[in-house]
């Protein structure tokens, strides 16, 4: 924990100049690697004090369908506890976003969000009733929020050049930002009885920066540290 906390702002400074877009298509994008799964995630979150305020699990299921050309990205947590949250992303084979499902149950709300080419429509229900709809603009080549953190461990990144993904969020002005990240550095996890060589990327998604550590081998995603802006705000996700 205090190695990241260090790195984090060492390497905002030395943040590259070398930047480059990313969109779908791209070579950096390996689609080609992906496969089906179905893996297990512990998360918690701590206040600026270090106090953990929440604990959860993923579980995160991935569904390759080849022969239809659809990927299915499916996740189901609790967080907090008593409050059930849904998402699932459906893309063709390129990672293009289709459609987006997400659904909280507690609060009875659903959110069923479509995606062309260059516009993304979203329809919000709230006990089952049409609540309205809105539609956004996009330039084409975009990646879906939802999505981020499952196209990572496909992104095959150099050193010394910061990223670009135009992305697409319901919750923010205009529907739709930009997030960068780049190959930080790699690193040696202890995890069950081995050691996993990783690769190490940083990003920054609106308010949200950290890392992930992404297995060179397997390309599994084995960790994640983020913060929330500057206060100091932590949440952490490990593999099981």
């Amino acid at each position: 924990m205090k190695r990241l906390l260090f790195l984090g702002p060492l390497m905002w400074i030395m943040t590259a100049q070398a930047q480059k877009q990313i969109t779908i298509g791209s070579k950096e994008l390996r689609n080609d690697l992906i496969t089906s799964s179905h893996n297990y995630f512990k998360g918690f979150a701590t206040d600026s004090l270090g106090n953990v305020t929440s604990e959860w699990i993923n579980d995160q299921v991935i569904t390759v369908d080849r022969d239809h050309g659809i990927i299915t990205f499916a996740r189901s947590r609790q967080v907090a506890i008593g409050y059930f949250m849904e998402d699932t992303s459906v893309t063709d084979l390129s990672f293009k976003p289709i459609n987006m499902h997400e659904m909280h149950n507690k609060q009875q709300v659903y959110y069923v969000m479509n995606f062309g080419d260059t516009v993304a429509t979203v329809d919000k229900y709230k006990n089952g009733l049409a609540t309205g709809t809105r539609s956004f603009s996009l330039k084409s080549g975009y990646v879906e929020d939802n999505m981020i953190e499952y196209l990572y461990p496909y992104l095959d990144l150099q050193k010394g050049v910061v990223y670009q993904m135009t992305n697409f969020n319901k919750d923010v002005p205009h529907g739709f930002s930009l997030v960068t990240v780049e190959y930080a550095f790699d690193d040696i996890l202890m995890a069950g009885t081995g050691r996993v060589s990783c690769r190490v990327l940083r990003y920054v998604n609106g308010k949200y920066w950290g890392y992930v550590w992404i297995d060179k081998d397997t390309r599994n995603v084995v960790r994640e540290i983020g913060f929330n802006g500057n206060g100091g705000n932590m949440y952490s996700i490990n593999k099981v």
